[in-house]
């Protein structure tokens, strides 16, 4: 956590203004001694205080590079998640547009869909079809039902069957001879 570290340095900047207070304490010192001994002594304190004063110097050192490095990573995060979120927007916009079109597309087809549906009903159930079909005396491919029986086979028709035709949706084959069946209200007479 930068916050650490810069508390932890601050606490190595302490340590280096009292060995400067005493570095320059011993300094003043020399100049007062009175015999070798207190001079070497002296000498020895001021190497001792100068490598503590460098071990700190090399401490906060290595927390600046690591305050450093923990903000070129955040600022590194920062950037990639502003990239991904960019990335995002652009990817819930082409997909609003990907998922507009494809509703406005399948709406279209829906209606084409039904358009040729009814076209196709209209000309499976209509006079035209019937008649060029009805009377092939080859093989014919339609026949009227009529009293609930096909008259092609005159085989009787399951009543489910009967009322399917009559509501004449679609041609519906006769299960016995399989000869497509259609309703005319002119035979039930």
């Amino acid at each position: 956590d930068v916050q650490d570290l810069e508390k932890e340095k601050n606490n190595y900047s302490v340590n280096i203004e009292e060995f400067k207070a005493k570095l320059e304490k011993y300094n003043n010192q020399i100049f007062q001694v009175k015999n070798n001994e207190e001079y070497d002594a002296l000498l020895v304190e001021i190497d001792y205080i100068k490598n503590q004063n460098q071990e700190i110097l090399d401490k906060i050192n290595q927390i600046d590079q690591k305050i450093t490095d923990n903000q070129e990573t955040k600022k590194n995060t920062e950037e990639s998640i502003e990239s991904a979120e960019s990335n995002l927007a652009k990817a819930q916009d082409e997909l609003k547009v990907a998922s507009e079109s494809s509703v406005k597309e399948e709406q279209e087809l829906a209606s084409k869909k039904t358009k040729i549906l009814s076209q196709i009903a209209d000309s499976l159930t209509g006079e035209s079809f019937l008649a060029k079909y009805k009377d092939s005396s080859s093989n014919p491919i339609v026949e009227s039902m009529s009293r609930g029986s096909c008259n092609n086979c005159y085989s009787a028709l399951p009543a489910q069957l009967v009322f399917d035709i009559q509501k004449g949706e679609k041609l519906i084959p006769c299960p016995a001879c399989g000869i497509y069946l259609y309703y005319d209200e002119n035979e039930e007479e």
